[in-house]
């Protein structure tokens, strides 16, 4: 199956933001949606979906703490467009405690750590300011990620966050365009000398055509970065994480994803979390 704590690399699934709710009405297809990132800190950046006022984010970067600095990690906001600012604006939460197999189930646990605030000054580009643990990092300029690696139309029928209601708490985003597909899971990882298990991600990306029903790709982990916006800037290296990861895109508007090796087969659904 795709949890095992043999092989943390083949941990995957969705992330589930228990403090929402779900919707059984359509998803709005929103411009902002997708992969954002400063091209002058590659490796780190944000993944986000809007749905009516309410943003759901994902930063993904690297941990300053010295115990495991470097590592993968990732915070969230469910952010709310505040009209006054211009922008969205939420509290910045890490999570820790989540389940890392199927076998001990745990619920994870949401640390306040600090803001979040992102402004839209175009389609394509946009201004993230944040702070962590009371120190004010930004503003960073952003740019959609695809729009500039791989420009041409989107697939709208992947863009944003999906969910398996086995797995609370783990995530997964996916954008697809210009003939290329990136994807993350946001998962959790018990280390040695962490009295709980961290949120840490992978990423995999590869060719993708539009309307495509399937896709494969190598899953790739990333390390040894610096966060988002603080200087010096080290740029993250990538380390094949000797596994496979498949989709299957449904007619239904659901995904089947398994990984090369595991015979188990997830079905992943849209994260609704705005009525």
């Amino acid at each position: 199956m795709i949890v095992s704590h043999k092989n943390y690399f083949q941990m995957f699934n969705i992330l589930l933001f228990l403090l929402f709710f779900f919707s059984e009405s359509a998803i709005a297809d929103n411009q902002h949606d997708g992969w954002w990132f400063c091209p002058e800190e590659s490796g780190s950046g944000l993944s986000i979906e809007i749905q009516g006022y309410t943003m759901f984010a994902a930063l993904y970067t690297y941990s300053p703490n010295t115990s495991i600095e470097g590592y993968p990690i990732w915070f969230s906001s469910a952010a709310m467009y505040n009209p006054e600012q211009n922008a969205y604006v939420g509290r910045l939460l890490y999570w820790i405690n989540g389940s890392y197999d199927d076998i001990y189930p745990v619920n994870p646990i949401p640390v306040d750590v600090g803001t979040f605030i992102i402004r839209f000054t175009s389609i394509d580009e946009a201004i993230l300011t944040y702070s962590l643990n009371n120190q004010p990092i930004g503003p960073i300029r952003l740019q959609k990620f695809l729009k500039t690696i791989a420009p041409g139309e989107n697939d709208t029928r992947l863009r944003g966050w999906w969910y398996t209601p086995k797995y609370d708490g783990w995530g997964f985003f996916l954008e697809a365009q210009g003939g290329k597909l990136f994807g993350a899971w946001y998962f959790y990882m018990p280390l040695e000398d962490v009295e709980l298990p961290i949120p840490t991600w992978v990423a995999f990306g590869g060719d993708f055509q539009n309307g495509s029903n399937s896709f494969s790709s190598p899953v790739t982990v990333w390390h040894n970065g610096s966060i988002l916006g603080v200087a010096p800037y080290q740029p993250p290296q990538p380390t094949d994480a000797n596994t496979t990861v498949y989709l299957d895109i449904n007619p239904d508007g659901t995904i089947y994803i398994r990984e090369s090796g595991d015979d188990e087969i997830l079905h992943l659904q849209r994260f609704r979390f705005s009525p």
